[in-house]
């Protein structure tokens, strides 16, 4: 996937998700049936990690929140289009391979542990630092963010609900960031808001629930997609009360 990115093709840029979500879920689909491999929907995540929407739609939920129509309803479709071209290469190729239906629904299993989200960040940190080009002195003060945004997300899932976890993850960082952001040695609000929203926005989450409505006759794609937006909506509150909290 990294590498077909680097293509610079015009006319293909449009179509280039639907393209690579296809050829990915034929590797794995046909890898889960020859290795008779779990869950193989969770699978396809990784590599198309970088064509996941949740940033837009996230982005687009908060300006209509405030007051931002044109372009918070621009963003928020575009994310949603997004969702769709890419469900649309998942769900032909299963049909290609002949994946059942039943493949296209997760059943998430927990196999490594708790232990594996201090990993997580450390390596949201790293692959900032590595891709995005943040400053190697920016490292201290991403770390940081990224464990009040981890904190605060599983305290409302212990507390609250799942689906509100994002609502006190974005409460948690977002008047960190930008406190940090205005100390004279602190990296700007930017750099540190980033891998931070990353880590809360639920595009995982869309792409399995929109494959499933799409793919699927069974009711928990719609249930995972409604999880999702309820989601959006409580990580977008988050930030701009986290926002007004500070101004």
């Amino acid at each position: 996937v990294g590498l077909v990115l680097l293509i610079r093709v015009a006319e293909l840029q449009a179509v280039m998700p639907v393209l690579v979500s296809f050829g990915v879920a034929a590797i794995v689909f046909v890898a889960a049936d020859y290795y008779d491999g779990e869950n193989p929907i969770r699978s396809l995540i990784p590599p198309l990690v970088v064509f996941l929407p949740g940033a837009a739609i996230t982005t687009g939920t908060m300006e209509l929140a405030a007051g931002q129509t044109i372009s918070g309803a621009s963003r928020l479709v575009e994310g949603l289009m997004d969702l769709l071209l890419l469900a649309f290469g998942i769900i032909a190729a299963a049909a290609l391979v002949g994946t059942p239906p039943t493949d296209l629904i997760d059943r998430p299993f927990d196999q490594l542990g708790s232990w594996t989200t201090v990993l997580a960040l450390v390596v949201i940190a790293l692959g900032t630092h590595l891709h995005l080009c943040a400053p190697r002195r920016a490292m201290p003060w991403i770390l940081l963010v990224l464990a009040a945004a981890s904190a605060g997300q599983e305290f409302g899932a212990a507390v609250f609900a799942p689906e509100l976890s994002g609502f006190f993850g974005a409460l948690a960082m977002t008047p960190l960031v930008l406190l940090i952001g205005r100390r004279r040695e602190g990296p700007p609000s930017m750099v540190l808001f980033l891998p931070a929203f990353w880590l809360l926005v639920p595009g995982a989450a869309g792409l399995i629930g929109v494959t499933a409505i799409v793919g699927t006759t069974s009711r928990l794609g719609p249930a995972d997609f409604t999880t999702t937006m309820v989601t959006v909506l409580s990580i977008a509150l988050g930030v701009l009360i986290g926002t007004a909290a500070v101004k």
